[in-house]
């Protein structure tokens, strides 16, 4: 039986091709080539957000790629690894730049009020009030074509992301011992949001785990010397309610 894309993707038994430094024909000088390029750690990350809103140019419900710009129903990809942080938002402002505080690892919180993420009242339900600071996971992943990109969700979208977690933790295995499938589902009350949905998608060969282990550690590296900026998650990363 033939196999289809998703399998094809998933399944491969070696790994991809190495783009050529110096391509033929070139006869490039290879380290001025090299020269010309901003190195990687300067580079932006590439986010995927979810249009939550209609907007002018865009419909809400789909996925876009911050740096591209690509638009995308659902998105096959590898997710390699979590970073888990807090953040908190004026919620009287829109589009602001840097958020009130924020927490890169969901113990410390570096802003106002700063400190303890346990003990600070702004992650704590109040008389049924969703927290005012809300709990991100970061997803670091590799999409269809091996790019990285970095995806965040937060309130109604963290319980789904658990769930796709856990399967892995259960089965102690890594996150990426399969690949990942990712659709938006459409939520109506108390307002119109959409909410991430994971889906597993074919099992990624065991003598490759090693080869997206060292992947992983570099896009970390590279994250631990250049921080990404947080992402306003209710206003388009992820769910807002």
């Amino acid at each position: 039986m033939a196999k289809d894309k998703k399998e094809e993707m998933f399944d491969e038994a070696e790994p991809r091709a190495a783009v050529p430094a110096n391509p033929q024909g070139a006869n490039l000088p290879t380290e001025k080539y090299a020269r010309e390029y901003i190195p990687d750690e300067e580079l932006p990350m590439p986010r995927l957000r979810i249009i939550q809103k209609d907007t002018e140019d865009q419909a809400a419900g789909v996925f876009v790629n911050t740096q591209t710009e690509e638009v995308f129903a659902e998105v096959e990809c590898i997710l390699l690894g979590i970073r888990r942080g807090r953040v908190r938002w004026d919620p009287t402002l829109k589009n602001m730049e840097e958020p009130l505080c924020r927490s890169r690892d969901g113990i410390t919180g570096a802003g106002d009020p700063g400190g303890s993420c346990v003990k600070c009242p702004e992650a704590v339900w109040n008389e049924d009030e969703k927290p005012r600071c809300a709990l991100v996971y970061d997803f670091v992943g590799l999409d269809a074509t091996g790019a990285p990109f970095l995806f965040s969700v937060s309130r109604t979208g963290i319980k789904p992301a658990r769930n796709f977690i856990a399967a892995a933790q259960r089965r102690r295995k890594p996150l990426y011992y399969t690949g990942c499938v990712i659709t938006l589902r459409k939520v109506e009350r108390p307002a119109t949001y959409y909410v991430p949905v994971f889906k597993r998608a074919g099992e990624i060969p065991v003598e490759q785990w090693e080869e997206f282990e060292g992947i992983l550690a570099q896009i970390e590296g590279a994250l631990e010397r250049t921080p990404t900026a947080a992402v306003d998650t209710d206003n388009g990363g992820a769910a807002e309610y």
